[in-house]
């Protein structure tokens, strides 16, 4: 791997240390990209405590709620094969029904950019119970008038992914997605299918006022309970791979990845703050697109420079340790020296 002179290695892992021991975080990996192109790509801390096992820049992790842009990106490769739109109802693909309530009215671009009025319900029951609780507690508003974090709208897409292609999801991304785009270090997580050396979760635990703590292994998820929501697993050498797959626009067209990239008006002319699986923000005064995800024991982030083409993407074994603030801190270093 060559990394271009005006990235400054040594200032992004004095951030990445410096991070690691003020959140506590057991292990971490980073892939920084700019225009299709890796240019850092690094692994630090330990994938098991007990057996003090180093992560490596092919150490998977579970993205958890990063999963869903890879989700965004199976409904579009859809769109490509004219297999759907997501203009139509989810009802053309999906029944829904639910108190009072016309679900299936509602264009697959909003639940896909989190304004389908669909509510989160018991992340950890498996996805097709998360879906019938959701439906049963009706329409949380006018669909697609406002914003509302939900996993069941994803887990829905994965449904609708399921119906249209005619085959499992997991095997649907790995087939038409994951494969073509040599992610060879990304999969979508089963029951059947851990990878031996997965990142065991931490969290770390310290009681007020106390001078120290001690990281503890959290329950963890399952995966019949993530799906399409948050079952992906990957390694710093996988989101270098995946972030240059977006840059490059590899497999759909130039129309779709602008899709996938422009907010979805919301109803009412208000402006919407998501495209399809990303969040649209300002970070000091710069258009970057982001997407978080949190899992018992683990924390990913990914983050989008529009003007500089310039990506970092993130994910570590520990609970809640605020991975946008590194995210940020290593966009502005490498911004910083362009």
């Amino acid at each position: 791997m060559s990394t271009k002179p005006s990235i400054n290695t040594g200032a992004v892992d004095t951030i990445v240390s410096e991070y690691m021991e003020h959140e506590h975080v057991v292990g971490q990996a980073l892939a920084l990209t700019r225009a299709g192109s890796p240019q850092y790509v690094k692994a630090y801390g330990l994938a098991d405590i007990a057996e003090n096992t180093p992560v490596t820049v092919h150490t998977p992790f579970e993205l958890a709620s990063c999963t869903k842009t890879f989700t965004a990106w199976g409904i579009l490769y859809l769109q490509l094969q004219g297999q759907l739109s997501v203009d139509d109802p989810v009802e053309k693909y999906v029944p829904l029904t639910g108190p009072g309530a016309d679900f299936g009215g509602i264009a697959l671009k909003y639940f896909l950019s989190m304004s389908g009025a669909l509510a989160d319900s018991g992340n950890s029951l498996p996805w097709s119970e998360q879906l019938k609780r959701a439906f049963s507690k009706g329409l949380q508003s006018t669909p697609g008038s406002t914003f509302l974090y939900s996993n069941p709208s994803f887990n829905l897409m994965g449904a609708v992914i399921q119906e249209v292609s005619g085959c499992k999801y997991p095997d649907f991304m790995q087939d038409k997605m994951l494969a073509p785009l040599n992610l060879a270090d990304t999969l979508i997580h089963t029951e059947s299918n851990t990878p031996a050396d997965l990142a065991k979760a931490y969290q770390w635990e310290q009681a007020f006022e106390a001078p120290t703590g001690t990281w503890t292994q959290p329950t963890t998820r399952p995966p019949s309970a993530s799906f399409s929501a948050g079952a992906c697993l990957s390694s710093a050498q996988g989101l270098a791979d995946y972030m240059c797959a977006l840059d490059n626009q590899d497999i759909l067209s130039d129309e779709l990845y602008t899709l996938m990239f422009s907010k979805v008006p919301l109803t009412g002319g208000k402006p919407g703050t998501w495209g399809l699986g990303w969040g649209q923000t300002q970070w000091n005064g710069r258009t970057v697109w982001v997407k978080d995800g949190g899992l018992p024991g683990y924390c990913s982030y990914f983050v989008r420079d529009v003007a500089s083409q310039t990506s970092v993407a993130l994910t570590n074994n520990t609970s809640s340790s605020s991975p946008a603030t590194l995210a940020k801190a290593i966009l502005f270093e490498v911004l910083s020296k362009s």
